[in-house]
């Protein structure tokens, strides 16, 4: 997500249980395995037992962390048959068109500041619980040379 929706987001984590960083942040994609094109095609979250989730999952994974707490109400709707791939074509939908919603001159008019050094540590972390890779910097081709992540959890990088 761009810097203006994760501050907006921020927001509405009254709890703070959220750790919502744009999508530009200079190192962040590598930090979280992914590739730049990868970031930038899809909203994604990374749990604490180092899960990764894409797109509609990422979404209903934050809205149950930020706004509707240990229910896992989200979550359990994403799961339901039929409207997993209903939430997933409208993400799908609204990623391909997310310039004519608002606030994408906001997104564009700042740029992030570089992954810090504890963030990056977190993600390390993450990593190892969940069985995949940082990237290194050379690494962050277009993501071509992977298999396309469906929002499962995804295995160690060769």
């Amino acid at each position: 997500m761009c810097s203006e929706a994760a501050r907006r987001a921020a927001r509405r984590d009254r709890h703070g249980r959220v750790r919502w960083l744009p999508s530009q942040r200079p190192g962040l994609a590598a930090a979280a395995g992914l590739s730049a094109a990868e970031v930038a095609a899809a909203a994604w979250a990374v749990t604490a037992g180092g899960a990764r989730r894409r797109g509609a999952a990422a979404v209903a994974l934050a809205l149950d962390a930020a706004c509707l707490g240990e229910r896992g109400m989200a979550q359990a709707a994403y799961r339901l048959p039929g409207l997993r791939g209903a939430l997933d074509a409208a993400y799908a939908l609204f990623a391909r068109h997310r310039g004519r919603f608002g606030g994408a001159a906001a997104c564009a008019a700042r740029r992030p500041a570089p992954l810090d050094a504890a963030t990056r540590a977190e993600l390390a972390r993450r990593a190892a619980r969940g069985g995949w890779a940082p990237l290194d910097a050379e690494d962050m081709g277009d993501g071509a040379d992977r298999a396309p992540d469906p929002g499962a959890p995804s295995g160690r990088r060769p």
